[in-house]
């Protein structure tokens, strides 16, 4: 698709496209990475996703029919779907973690609770800011995790790692949407920044708590 005056930073032979696997995480061990730190990492951030994608969801649909070039219309409808569907398969994977670590249920209240409260107080701007943010944590994240594979997964080979690889692709593929739709409108990023520095110490403590469990 040629972008070359359209709002869309997604380079141009990148094609946003919404797919829908299935994985089965019933046989996944509790050290499913290469070892328990790689695990929980990855769980606590697994815990925060649901949520954090249907706000994602929620904050571009509503943004919809203010973006007025089709590249980017286009793309946003995509991420939309795809971000539908990781939701759907973290759910399924955080229903496992559950059985291992009961007390994330209490933790996803927190994080709806805390959310809402955002959304109903925050600025506009810093609303808009929040997909931007947490798709660029996400997309660091994987870039990693798909740039040193070895390393993380020490060669082991399951469902939910087949499952990190796939979301994984997909958040580098729509990386740059959320920022672009924010760009259209502002072009500060202090909130973008200030989000991600929330998010970052948010997985940080989910993280040591899991661990901790």
């Amino acid at each position: 698709m040629n972008n070359q005056n359209s709002q869309s930073t997604t380079p141009p032979g990148i094609d946003i496209t919404a797919r829908r696997p299935t994985f089965d995480f019933s046989a996944v061990e509790k050290t499913w990475l290469a070892d328990p730190i790689k695990s929980h990492f990855m769980n606590a951030l697994s815990v925060l996703i649901p949520h954090s994608e249907r706000i994602v969801m929620q904050i571009m649909r509503s943004e919809l029919p203010c973006i007025k070039d089709p590249i980017l219309k286009q793309q946003v409808q995509a991420l939309i779907k795809q971000e539908g569907a990781h939701a759907g398969m973290h759910r399924q994977s955080n229903e496992r973690l559950k059985q291992a670590f009961p007390a994330i249920g209490f933790f996803e209240k927190i994080q709806v609770s805390f959310m809402k409260l955002v959304m109903t107080c925050a600025s506009r701007a810093f609303v808009i800011a929040l997909p931007a943010a947490f798709e660029h944590f996400t997309a660091a994240i994987s870039r990693d995790y798909l740039s040193h594979h070895q390393h993380w997964t020490g060669e082991k080979n399951n469902q939910a790692i087949e499952f990190v690889n796939w979301h994984a692709l997909e958040e580098i593929e729509h990386q740059a949407v959320c920022l672009d739709v924010y760009k259209t409108q502002y072009s500060s990023g202090v909130a973008v920044t200030i989000f991600l520095d929330a998010t970052h110490t948010h997985i940080n403590l989910r993280h040591s708590i899991i661990f901790f469990a």
